[in-house]
Order: structure tokens, then C-alpha cells, then sequence
């Protein structure tokens, strides 16, 4: 894959991360790609709905997920051979921690101060599958809605140095006036 390849994938990946946040009602301070020379490809920093509750909230926490799933699955849906077992580190830790998080809650346990320490028996394991599989689904679901604005956001951003705002996120998103 050529460095321009990679960035166009890398684009996809985060408008998907930028796109489905806005749609589900969270705050983005930017979305960029990185220098080309950069060890990260690009980035979006948006808002945790987690942080906002203390993780206690289950539809916050899923909202979280959603947001981490979204730039894959954008990724994904672009360049489907382009996914591999390093894409999304970041957002896979959200992702397994979100889904224990919500089982701890489901089942009335106290949250571990620190995150590494979640453990769930076998029946909880497939708990957290399904809920996993389920978030996957709906995210599936959302970036295929959304999918006119995440290449409108991922074709903006790779305008390097150019990054995006929120504002200019949102009017990216905004239906075409014909």
C-alpha cells in the first residue's frame, strides 16, 4: 500500500470515528491526519460519554463503544482488506473495557478502580459477546447512513495541515442542498 493509500484509509478510519460521534450527540474538539512523516497515522478527539457518568451509565458507555467501533468499521466497510490486528489499538481498549464495564453493571458489581482488573466468568464472557456483537451491528448499521458524510469528512481532512472542527464536521455532514 502506498503512503497516500495509507493516509486515505487513515482518513476514512478517523472521519468514521468523527462522523458517528457528532451523530450520536458527542462533542469533537478536532479530526486530523498527522504530519505524513508521523509514527500515527491521525486522530479525533472527541468528548467521553463515560467520563461524563463515571462509567455508570450504560447507554453512555455504549455511546463510547459506537464512537470506537465507527472508525473501523468505516475502514472496514472502504478498504476491507486493509484491517489488521494493529488497526484501532486505541479504540480496541475502549472497546473490551466498555463491554466489561456494562457486564459489571448488568450484574450489579462495583466497577475495579483500575480498568486492567475487570474479570468475567465464562457466563459473562458470553454476555459481553453479545453485547459486543449487538454494538458491532448497530455501528455497522450507522456508518452505512452515514456513509456520504464520513467520505466528505475523510476527503476534508486529508487536506493536510488542514484539521477540522466541529463546526466544520457538522456542515460536512449537512445533506447537499440541490
Amino acid at each position: 500500500m502506498t503512503a497516500i493509500e495509507q493516509r486515505r484509509v487513515t482518513a476514512i478510519h478517523e472521519a468514521g470515528h468523527a462522523v458517528i460521534a457528532r451523530r450520536l450527540g458527542v462533542n469533537v474538539a478536532i479530526a486530523a491526519l498527522f504530519p505524513p512523516n508521523s509514527m500515527d497515522g491521525g486522530g479525533v478527539e472527541a468528548e467521553s460519554q463515560m467520563s461524563k457518568t463515571n462509567g455508570l451509565s450504560t447507554e453512555a458507555v455504549e455511546i463510547d463503544i459506537k464512537v470506537a467501533l465507527a472508525g473501523i468499521a468505516a475502514q472496514r466497510r472502504a478498504f476491507p482488506d486493509s484491517v489488521g490486528d494493529k488497526d484501532g489499538e486505541e479504540d480496541w481498549g475502549i472497546i473490551q473495557d466498555g463491554v466489561a464495564r456494562i457486564v459489571y453493571i448488568m450484574n450489579g458489581l462495583t466497577l475495579p478502580d483500575d480498568e486492567v482488573a475487570f474479570v468475567l466468568s465464562d457466563e459473562m464472557c458470553d454476555i459481553a459477546d453479545r453485547i459486543y456483537k449487538q454494538l458491532t451491528a448497530e455501528t455497522d448499521i450507522l456508518v452505512t447512513k452515514c456513509w456520504p458524510a464520513i467520505e466528505r469528512v475523510a476527503e476534508a481532512i486529508m487536506q493536510y495541515p488542514h484539521t477540522l472542527n466541529q463546526s466544520e464536521i457538522d456542515a460536512l455532514m449537512a445533506p447537499s442542498r440541490r
